[in-house]
């Protein structure tokens, strides 16, 4: 059809005619068409008629609009899913409107369950509102996706510590040990675990394990000397609180306590 399209759009070239003979023969020629033309149509004619086209024409427009159906869905991926709403709770809870920039991140977790960006700012979103539970609830499934995630453990035993539940804070640190091999902060937590419950020789071996890695946190001195004199080690205390102190990191209430320390243990 486009070639006949084309062809019928082409001007038609004019031939040179010669007059007379070649003329009359074509009106001749005309007529004779026009007869057998006449004679086709009549009624007497043998010839049977077309059957009408209409079915097939019905068949054509119901099959076209199928083939000419464009399918404009596009496929969107989980992650791309958390995303977006990411992006939605964000907006959200810089507008103040903190309920529903939750929603939105929870919304993106569902979608996505290892969208660890929305499920780290709907933690701490949680926390701030006092929410615990919660936030405790979406630790331990970050833990259940990924249970190398320092950060998730020590922070959910830090929540079981709150509660008043230390040995629940140190099984559950136990657990991420091979994770947490050069993680001072970590051996630091455990260290303040295993002090609090009295277990002072294992809370000075992860102290200077903590300070192997990181010397300049005074804390952590404070905590070392504090446990090896409760072993009653004078010497060592009073050594690890003058390395505190010469830290020049430590805050007005642990520099008062360490300056009464340090009096006591003259």
């Amino acid at each position: 059809m486009l070639r006949l399209a084309t062809e019928l759009a082409a001007p038609i070239p004019r031939a040179k005619r010669a007059p007379g003979k070649q003329s009359d023969a074509k009106v001749s020629q005309a007529s004779q068409v026009a007869r057998e033309a006449k004679a086709t149509t009549s009624p007497a004619s043998p010839v049977a008629k077309p059957a009408p086209p209409a079915q097939k024409t019905h068949a054509a427009l119901a099959v076209a609009p199928e083939a000419a159906r464009i399918d404009k869905r596009v496929d969107v991926t989980p992650r791309e899913s958390a995303e977006s709403g990411f992006r939605r709770a964000m907006s959200l809870v810089n507008q103040g409107r903190m309920a529903e920039g939750m929603d939105e991140l929870k919304a993106a977790l569902a979608a996505d369950s290892g969208y660890e960006l929305a499920r780290q700012t709907l933690i701490a979103l949680l926390l701030e509102a006092k929410r615990t539970s919660e936030a405790a609830g979406l630790l331990q499934e970050g833990l259940a996706i990924n249970p190398a995630n320092i950060a998730y453990a020590m922070l959910l035993a830090r929540i079981h510590v709150e509660r008043g539940d230390p040995h629940g804070a140190l099984a559950l640190l136990q657990k991420s040990e091979a994770s947490a091999h050069g993680n001072a902060e970590y051996h630091a937590f455990v260290a303040a675990i295993y002090q609090r419950l009295g277990r002072h020789s294992e809370a000075v071996e992860r102290y200077q394990r903590a300070l192997r890695l990181s010397a300049g946190v005074g804390a952590w001195w404070v905590g070392l000397g504090i446990s090896q004199e409760a072993l009653s080690r004078p010497q060592d205390a009073t050594e690890s609180f003058h390395r505190a102190r010469g830290t020049g990191s430590l805050s007005p209430e642990l520099i008062a306590y360490v300056e009464r320390r340090l009096k006591q243990l003259r």
